[in-house]
Formats: C-alpha cells, structure tokens, sequence
C-alpha cells in the first residue's frame, strides 16, 4: 500500500514489514531512507520513519504487522540533547547505554552512531546482550564497526564474538563478565574514536547491580547514558564513581516485547547461523569440551582417556553405569566452537557423543578446523527453536 506521509510527521511501522521510499526526504533513526531502496522491518521490531518533507512510501505488511502515524518526531527531546553532548567530545569517547528491558538501548546506540558516522567518525558497537544480541547470534557478545547508516545491527557483521552460552547474564555473571572484558580488549585494537557499549536490561537485584557495575568498572566509560522513566537505574548509578552520567527518557512509542516475541527474535538469530549446517564429528581424543559441570567433566575424562589409549572396538556401556545417561542429557545443547587461538568461529547443536566411537557430533555450518568446544545452557532443535522442558517451543518469526 501506498502511505503518504506530511511533513514533520513519523510512521511507526511494526514488523514483519518491509519500507520503501518512492518520494520525498524521509529518514529511519537517523539514516537517511534512498527511493527505490527496500527497508526490512523483523518481527518484534519497531521502525520510526520520520518524514523530512512530504514523502510517499510503499509499506508492504506481514502477518501481525501494523502502523500508525504520529504529529512530531519519535526521538525524545533528551535524546537529542544527549547527542550533542556526547558529539561535543573530542577525540576518543566511549560511551556505555543502560535501562531495564524495552527501554530503547538498542534504538539510542544506532541513532547515536549514525550521526556519529555522518560526522566521520570512527565508530564500533560492543553488542552486550546475550538475550537479545543482534549482531551474533543468542547466547553471545560481540563486537562491530559501522562505518556507514543502518537501521538494524542485524545487518552488521561481527568482527570478534564471545560465546557466553545464556540467555540472560543472570545464569553466567562471570563468564558474560569475562567474554566483555575480551571484547573491549579487542576494541583497543581496532583504531575507533567512538565506542558504543550497548547492555542487556537485567538491573533489578542485588546480582544485577552488582554485574552492572562491574561492567562499568571494566570499560570505565566517558559516559554513561541512563534511560529511565523515573529512578530505576539510581541503585546502580550510585554506585558507578567514573564517567560523566546522562539521564534521558525512554520513548513514548518504545515496543513491547512479550516472552514470546523475544523468543521468536532470538529463534531468527539461531537460524540465521545455522544456515547450511550439517553433523560434523570430532574425535574426542584431541577435542577440548569446556562447560560441563563437574560429573559430565569426570565422564568425558574417562572417554578421552580410552580414546588416547587407541580403543576403538565397541565399548560396555554397562560399565559406565548410570553416568551413561548424562551423555543423553547433553544431546541438543546448544554449543560454541573455537579454533586454536580460542577465538569463536560459530555454533552448532551437540547431537550426541558416541562412546563407542569415540566422537562428539555436532550440527553446526562450521567447516574451519574446531579446537574446542564450550557447552551452554540452551537446549535448540535443528530448526533453531528453543526446547523448553522437553518440549519444542519454536516461535514464528517473520521475514
């Protein structure tokens, strides 16, 4: 259908949809929308167009798709001003963006990049949500350059990733704590002038505070943008001593997200890394398997054991006793892999370890030689839908 849109208006355009200019100046969290050039709004997004003079626009719409139209700009006034401020410093900057979930970090980030780029700046993103990543795929933290006006960090491709191997930080404090400090590490190699720490919406509790300011304390941030309606964030800015702090206001038009649609976001990411995936298998011998607790680690040992001593008939199972079916319990974990310099090189779906053969099975699109393997908590099927106590829960997610 085609949308006419005023000046000085914004369209909220809510996916699976997709934009395309075909008249006027219209512009998308600060990047510049082109005629004729076709913007893809995911499912569980929301998109602010915002018209710049009279525009016309072709709007297709998906299944559950909508739109509305408002007087005025999306952008809060605070944000604007936070710009500025955050523009106005010279040289290096990084700057850390906070708030509970649905607040708009992630809107925030990419407006505050675009204009940054527009200005020539030199810009990366540390994408800290291992929830809701957007650069890598769920369960990860990553980093990217942006070097030209997106609408969506989907599109970015990730120059490093850590694998975390949670949905929430919540179940991993140090380990999330560990892959970051990793990531600023690799920050410091990449000759930006602009570093965007982008985090997760986990702050209520003591465990949150705790893991915020500890991320706080390992970039040690210029600044830092708070987004709160009211003082959500005031028990974590209390006790943060460095760094210049900037309030500003969630957005009046910020989306909501049920458990659902989050979930079906992330199913999206998973699929979109296991494109052209196949079973790989690995010798157990020489394959270093990372995140285990404690009587897994003990029954892998024994299988590596008998691997190196060069058993290769078929083994007694019996002689394993019960242990044998924690090997069943790890089937469909979801899973990091690394190359020799522990750097990650993508993920994959653990189908089951053969103690018989002495292989690990693995279904992931990883053709590059895999030195180890970290085990998360996440159960996915191979369509890269989540399992939830032993059921498959798979969340539509639209094009």
């Amino acid at each position: 259908m085609r949308v006419n849109l005023k000046r000085n208006r914004t369209l909220l355009v809510d996916g699976p949809s997709s934009i395309t200019l075909i008249s006027g100046s219209a512009s998308a969290l600060g990047s510049k929308l082109r005629e004729g050039c076709r913007v893809i709004v995911r499912n569980g997004k929301r998109l602010p167009v915002e018209a710049e003079e009279d525009s016309v626009l072709d709007l297709r719409l998906g299944e559950g798709a909508s739109f509305s139209e408002i007087e005025g700009s999306a952008i809060p006034e605070s944000w604007r001003r936070a710009f500025d401020r955050i523009l106005a410093v010279q040289g290096y900057v990084s700057v850390m963006v906070m708030g509970g979930v649905d607040s708009g970090k992630t809107s925030f980030c990419i407006y505050l990049a675009n204009i940054a780029v527009n200005e020539e700046r030199r810009v990366a993103i540390i994408d800290g949500d291992v929830g809701q990543s957007e650069i890598g795929p769920p369960t990860t933290v990553s980093i990217a350059r942006i070097s030209k006006p997106i609408i969506d960090l989907f599109s970015l491709k990730a120059e490093s990733m850590r694998f975390v191997g949670v949905t929430s930080p919540s179940r991993a404090p140090d380990k999330a704590l560990d892959a970051l400090k990793r990531l600023r590490d690799k920050s410091l190699e990449m000759n930006v002038n602009m570093l965007i720490i982008n985090t997760d919406g986990w702050i209520n509790g003591e465990g949150a505070l705790e893991y915020r300011v500890e991320t706080a304390n390992i970039f040690s941030p210029d600044i830092i943008v708070a987004i709160q309606d009211g003082e959500e964030l005031k028990h974590i800015l209390d006790r943060i001593r460095d760094g210049m702090i900037i309030q500003v206001k969630p957005p009046r038009t910020v989306k909501r997200r049920s458990r659902d649609v989050r979930r079906a976001l992330r199913e999206l990411s998973y699929r979109k890394y296991l494109k052209d995936a196949k079973i790989q298998c690995y010798p157990l011998g020489w394959m270093r398997i990372e995140g285990l607790p404690p009587d897994k680690y003990d029954l892998i040992r024994r299988l590596r054991e008998k691997a190196k001593m060069g058993r290769t008939e078929t083994e007694d199972l019996s002689s394993f006793g019960e242990a044998y079916s924690k090997l069943k319990e790890m089937e469909n974990m979801l899973v990091g892999l690394q190359d020799e310099n522990e750097e990650f090189i993508g993920i994959g779906i653990l189908c089951n370890i053969d103690p018989s053969r002495h292989i690990i099975r693995v279904y992931t699109p990883v053709k590059r030689r895999v030195h180890s393997i970290m085990v998360g908590q996440i159960k996915l099927d191979r369509h890269g839908c989540e399992i939830l106590q032993d059921e498959r829960v798979c969340g539509r997610a639209g094009a």
